[in-house]
């Protein structure tokens, strides 16, 4: 739904339009702080000469290309992306359709396919890990309180997620 009005927005937003208010921000942002840093610096006002304002016209009008050629690439990126993202809902609806068109499971054959408990850890630092962590406790409480690094008990933790394999 998101993507929808996202797309609807960017659809009315020309890449011409962005660069124009690009160039107007980086205009009202940059050069009122160049200009004022001139006039801090000499107290009569400097004269710009000819050659001078053609360069500054040049250079503006260089970033200015540079902004729209940068706005065209990011808005067909952005399109791109957006038409991925709408074919991905399309996709997500069908398969919400045919999983709801599926009959129930019996109870039977979920309770067999239900995952197995997972063993009971035979380390008694992991038991008394497991045990903090099912009460509730951070991840970082939990290290402090067994004396471990923060990223080691995440592991221990990830470690009775895994089913066990018999040798």
């Amino acid at each position: 739904m998101g993507v929808v009005i996202l797309a609807a927005v960017m659809e009315g937003i020309t890449p011409g339009l962005i660069a124009c208010g690009v160039a107007l921000l980086f205009l009202s942002l940059i050069l009122p702080r160049m200009a004022a840093r001139k006039k801090a610096s000499s107290a009569a006002p400097p004269m710009l000469s000819r050659e001078r304002g053609q360069e500054m016209q040049r250079t503006l009008d260089e970033v200015f290309l540079q902004l729209q050629e940068f706005s065209r690439e990011t808005m067909g990126k952005l399109d791109t992306r957006i038409r991925m993202l709408n074919q991905l809902v399309v996709d997500a609806d069908e398969r919400i359709r045919k999983l709801q068109s599926l009959p129930p499971i019996p109870p039977t054959i979920a309770a067999a396919a239900a995952p197995a408990p997972p063993p009971a850890p035979t380390n008694p630092l992991h038991e008394r890990i497991y045990r903090l962590l099912d009460k509730g406790t951070s991840l970082g409480e939990v290290a402090r309180d067994v004396g471990l690094p923060k990223g080691e008990v995440e592991l221990i933790a990830g470690l009775r997620a895994l089913p066990r394999r018999e040798a």
